[in-house]
This record gives structure tokens, sequence and C-alpha cells, in this order.
């Protein structure tokens, strides 16, 4: 794992965004997750809703990536169900993670977090490829972002990414 400048606190963004995990019932339909499926969380902050997920996965498993130590540290001890574990990554550099990218996913999924992930435009191409090497073939990525402009920028992105015009 690249070392991080973690600026976030659990804490703090528990506090402030504590509404995040609760507006999710849309974006987590279109993830449908299904009891054997192996999915990938990039962002998974200090890991509710990837911990919502993991319940579904009666013989699956979940793995939370972020580059916040405090976010992983949180969700290491607030979540500690077998088939859902954390790992400290910097999301701009999925590859750096070689079980993330071996793939083997049926899924990789992110909430409210690509929008930070994806600020430096350097690094998009190399997310979305990173994301499509996790994946299986046939796979599915499912995202939900804010910030005003992002969609266009990652729309033209991924296009660019899988050679679509």
């Amino acid at each position: 794992m690249s070392k991080t400048n973690d600026k976030w606190s659990s804490e703090a963004y528990s506090k402030a965004a504590g509404f995040v995990p609760k507006l999710t019932t849309t974006v987590v339909s279109y993830l449908s997750p299904e009891p054997t499926d192996k999915i990938l969380d990039i962002g998974c902050g200090d890991g509710p809703l990837t911990a919502q997920i993991a319940a579904s996965l009666t013989e699956g498993h979940i793995l939370g990536l972020d580059a916040s130590s405090s976010f992983i540290n949180t969700a290491q001890e607030k979540h500690t169900s077998p088939n859902c574990t954390f790992k400290l990554q910097d999301c701009r550099r999925i590859a750096q993670c070689a079980e993330a990218v071996d793939g083997s996913w049926d899924k990789v999924f992110s909430n409210a977090a690509l929008h930070w992930i994806l600020r430096e435009p350097s690094t998009r191409d190399a997310v979305f490829k990173d994301v499509h090497a996790a994946l299986k073939p046939g796979g599915t990525f499912v995202f939900e972002m804010g910030g005003k402009g992002n969609v266009e920028a990652v729309h033209s992105t991924i296009l660019s990414v899988l050679d679509v015009s």
C-alpha cells in the first residue's frame, strides 16, 4: 500500500455526513447483491454500507478499500463479519492491491467516493482500467458520486478507457 496523507477523521465524518449510508437504497438495488457474490467496494469509508451489503452475502465476500487509516480502523473495529474485510489502500492506485485486480470480482461498487478519488484528472484512466481488471468477464460496476461537473468527466473517461465513442 502506498503511503497516504490521511485528511479524514472517521468520527468527524460520521457526525457531518452520517446521512450518506441512509441514502443508498437505490444504488444498492442497482448493485443487486446475490448471496454468492464477491464484491469490491472502492472508497468504503468507515464501512457501514459495506457491512450492510455483507449481510446479504451468505456465501460471498466483500472487500472494502479506503485510503484513510482512520476509516479503515473504524471499519475493522465496528464490522467484524467473516465475509466482510477492509484494507487500507489508495484507491487511485488499485493495481497496487494484487487481490483487488485479479479478475475475480463479480461486482465492483463505489458509493459517494469516486468524486474524491478522481479529483486528479491524471488518475482517472488508471482507476477505471483497474476496475476493469478487477472484474470477472461480464462483471458489473455500480457507482454513485456527487460533485458538480463530475458526471460528464467520468463518463468521458469511461468511454475512453473502454475505447467506445
